[in-house]
């Protein structure tokens, strides 16, 4: 329960932010530090290590959970780190656990791209569209794509 919420509590944060056990295992993180860790070519996962070693490295800052003097929980952020528009559609993707599909129709959507504009753009039908954006809807529990562009906007 307490890992839930926790983990709700992160999901909140406008920035990167996880958290590893004393073991230095990642335990928790929220949807924007998976996107980063999901980014072939990020290099935050060195520097979430080496912030781990040195306690601070660029925008990743380290700050222990417990105060025991003994290695134990920490929270890593990065609360400079301004996620682009691509790092909060993948953070979307994994937080609402959509297919591949789904982002792909989610990244046009976030692009303004009408239904028409992104069957044309997949290769699809209409039709088909308009399933995958009806599911995208009932996951991030929007009622309109207005919605979920303000969201993906940063807005």
């Amino acid at each position: 329960m307490v890992l839930r919420a926790l983990q709700s509590t992160l999901e909140l944060l406008p920035f990167p932010a996880m958290v590893f056990d004393g073991e230095s295992k990642l335990k928790l993180s929220n949807s924007l530090a998976s996107a980063l860790l999901l980014d072939a070519q990020s290099e935050a996962h060195p520097r979430i290590a080496r912030a781990l070693q040195l306690g601070c490295d660029g925008p990743w800052t380290a700050t222990p959970l417990a105060d025991s003097g003994l290695p134990g929980p920490c929270l890593m952020i990065a609360p400079a780190a301004i996620p682009t528009a691509e790092h909060r559609i993948k953070a979307a993707a994994v937080r609402w656990r959509l297919s591949r599909r789904q982002r792909e129709v989610l990244e046009l959507l976030a692009k303004g791209c009408s239904n028409k504009e992104i069957a044309l753009s997949l290769g699809c039908a209409v039709s088909t569209v308009e399933i995958h954006v009806s599911a995208v809807l009932q996951k991030t529990g929007m009622g309109r794509r207005a919605q979920l562009i303000a969201l993906l906007a940063g807005g």
